[in-house]
């Protein structure tokens, strides 16, 4: 929104300088963004934020100056302009203008009011008018269309003039487009209409599209002698749509999308008459004007109850009442005093934003200065906040911050899911979901009962968009029926897809299954959680091939793989995915908080390399276990360094070599002491696993 310092000083006396303006403007939330000189004038630039459509004229902006600074709003004088005047016809000198109204679509079009004038000389705008259209980025064309202009930024009400000789039988009819209708807008383009659009016509055409643009067929010209002036409101939410829909946008559909005043709508015609006599009779004329008022004339203000107790205590500052009562008048608002501190505040229709206390305690603060409230530290204690005790960990936040550590992303998706979802994924919604009793939509029928569906779904639509290499988490509620019994748990899943980037030295690769595993494993081993057992478990979500369980002792934290062929075929899915998921209940209760910090060990290790064939159903956590359980507490470390499957092995038989660390923390191991152990662990592989030696 432009405004210029001179336009402003006609409805506010202003003795500061508009530097000093342009930051006190600022500070009470009218960011100005640029400050220029223009000629003898400057040109503030406004960012105006969608809530306050007032501030999308000068009056408005004005109202803001004067009651910063204090002085008063000097409004425009309309006298003379209420009543209805006869005219005469040019074509027929002493004949009625004819003017009928017709609102078809009342809450499309809550007012409308039309006005005809007569003796109309079309002719360039006087200068100065001229000049300040420029001052803020508008060319002026006609004195017509300028005067309209020129009251848009005033008053902030659109308004639009038509050649009444263009309007058949003086008939405006505000109604809904037809299927397929057509228009020549101004911008001299053909737009094709439907029945969601509004529109001004007259009995045999359509002559603008309502709150966007006039029509060619209805245009001003050099030549035209009679004019109908409309100013009206319009619904913002069908004026957006038509907008958007003919992708036409305006000074006028801007300001309607917001809302308008509905008083606005006579201030600002009234001020046009005014305006027309002045700048657009014909010499030695009077100018003739039948008012035509259709739709609702008033609208109810609003009133809240307001005290200076909550205003300073909201604020942390006193304000005296009579400070609360000059700035709410300042504004435009109706005060009145209840009781000692208390009132009851009208709200001007222009001022819709505003609903609540704390609204109008909002703009106290604004006008006495956010800079001015005092600064204070919050409580160490409010009610219902989360106090930890001391030792007490975030696990949750330890979770996210330790996956995002290792390059991960966190998504967050709707709890409510629907049955394809949960159907796509291979889970039974009837038998685990709970569903909701009044669903909004089938979306959102069922308590997600697992977070993989939307999991699934968020991948499905990043690969669509081209984007395919993915390290993304979700760590959320689920909601499980469990013999008619809800049951509530903390979930988390995990899923890596596309390339893994290593280094420039290094060509890019896929990500594989063992990605996956190296995170879980981190993940946990940075919890504190230990002895995890991964094993072989099958789900319908993976292959078979690759598909594991986690579990510490007897207790399941979760399962981790490769989704099978079917799911990715059911979520649109070419590349592979794998993808874990964890109950944190179950692995929070395994979180070790005794850990200590061990020195790094002043002595060597001694490593041995055990290689060995074996039956290929045992698996390496078996196998682990059987080293951990050695007597020796010599043993620090068990690396698998290589599995072997083909030539020179048996069928049914893998080729493992598993390293072994030794380390002592007191002393320098004995060769021979480390070869007793790996002596032992030899024989207890033959005799355990009927191991073959390499």
């Amino acid at each position: 929104m432009k405004v210029t310092y001179n336009w402003l000083k006609e409805f506010v006396d202003i003795k500061i300088s508009p530097e000093v303006l342009a930051e006190k403007l600022t500070m009470a939330g009218l960011e100005v963004v640029s400050l220029e000189k223009f000629s003898e004038d400057y040109i503030f630039e406004i960012e105006i934020t969608t809530n306050r459509p007032d501030w999308l004229s000068v009056i408005g902006i004005a109202r803001e100056v004067a009651a910063i600074t204090g002085k008063k709003l000097k409004l425009p004088q309309l006298k003379g302009t209420r009543h209805k005047i006869q005219g005469t016809r040019h074509k027929a000198p002493g004949s009625r203008l004819p003017l009928e109204v017709k609102i078809e679509d009342k809450a499309g079009c809550p007012r409308y009011i039309g006005r005809v004038f007569d003796n109309i000389k079309v002719k360039p705008s006087p200068e100065w008018m001229r000049n300040r259209l420029e001052s803020v980025g508008l060319r002026p064309i006609n004195n017509i269309v300028d005067i309209t202009n020129y009251l848009l930024f005033e008053t902030g009400q659109p308004m639009h003039a038509f050649d009444y000789d263009k309007i058949e039988e003086g008939a405006i009819i505000v109604r809904r487009a037809k299927t397929e209708e057509k228009i020549i807008t101004l911008d001299a383009e053909e737009r094709t209409l439907d029945n969601s659009i509004l529109v001004i016509a007259d009995k045999r055409k359509t002559v603008a599209v309502a709150g966007i643009m006039g029509g060619k067929n209805s245009e001003v010209s050099e030549t035209t002698k009679t004019i109908l002036l409309e100013s009206a409101c319009f619904d913002p939410a069908l004026v957006r749509k038509g907008s958007k829909k003919l992708a036409l946008a305006t000074d006028s559909s801007y300001r309607f999308e917001r809302g308008v005043d509905l008083n606005t709508v006579l201030t600002a015609s009234e001020r046009a008459a005014k305006l027309i006599k002045e700048f657009a009779v014909s010499l030695g004329a009077e100018a003739g004007g039948m008012l035509k008022d259709a739709g609702t004339k008033t609208q109810k203000e609003g009133k809240i109850f307001l005290s200076s107790e909550k205003t300073s205590s909201v604020l942390g500052k006193k304000i005296s009442a009579s400070e609360i009562k000059k700035i709410l008048e300042g504004l435009g608002f109706g005060v009145s005093t209840k009781a000692k501190g208390n009132f009851e505040v009208k709200v001007p229709f222009f001022r819709r934003d505003v609903e609540r206390d704390v609204d109008l305690i909002e703009e106290i603060a604004r006008l006495s200065g956010y800079e001015n409230i005092p600064l204070s530290l919050p409580a160490l204690k409010e009610p219902g906040a989360i106090v930890r005790e001391p030792g007490e960990r975030d696990l949750k936040g330890e979770t996210k911050n330790i996956l995002l550590s290792l390059g991960f992303n966190e998504i967050i998706t709707h709890s409510l899911i629907s049955r394809l979802f949960l159907e796509k994924t291979n889970f039974s919604p009837d038998k685990i979901a709970i569903r909701v009793t009044n669903p909004l939509s089938a979306e959102q029928e069922f308590l997600r009962p697992e977070l993989t569906p939307s999991m699934l779904n968020t991948i499905s639509h990043n690969s669509k968009r081209k984007t395919e290499d993915l390290r993304i988490f979700e760590l959320a509620n689920i909601y499980k029926n469990e013999e008619g019994k809800i049951k509530e748990e903390v979930s988390l899943v995990l899923c890596l897809t596309g390339k893994r980037y290593f280094d420039w030295k290094r060509k890019v690769e896929e990500v594989d299954f063992y990605d996956l595993k190296g995170v879980l494993e981190t993940l946990l081993l940075r919890l504190g959680v230990r002895d995890i057992v991964f094993h072989p478990e099958e789900s319908p979500l993976f292959s078979r091939r690759y598909s594991l369980g986690l579990r510490i002792k007897d207790k399941e934290l979760g399962f981790m793989g490769e989704i099978n062929e079917e799911i990715l075929k059911n979520f649109d899915l070419g590349k592979k995915i794998y993808l874990a998921t964890l109950n944190l209940n179950a692995v929070f209760s395994f979180v070790r908080k005794d850990e200590r910090y061990e020195p790094v060990a002043r002595y060597p290790y001694i490593s041995r390399d055990v290689s060995f064939i074996i039956d290929a159903s045992v698996s390496y956590d078996t196998l682990l276990k059987f080293f951990r359980q050695d007597p020796s507490e010599l043993i620090k470390e068990v690396n698998l360094v290589d599995v072997y499957f083909g030539k020179n092995i048996p069928p049914g038989k893998k080729s493992l070599t598993i390293s072994v660390k030794f380390q002592s923390p007191e002393r320098t191991l004995r060769d021979e002491e480390v070869e007793a152990i790996d002596s032992r662990l030899r024989q207890g592989l033959i005799k355990e696993f009927a191991a073959q030696p390499r």
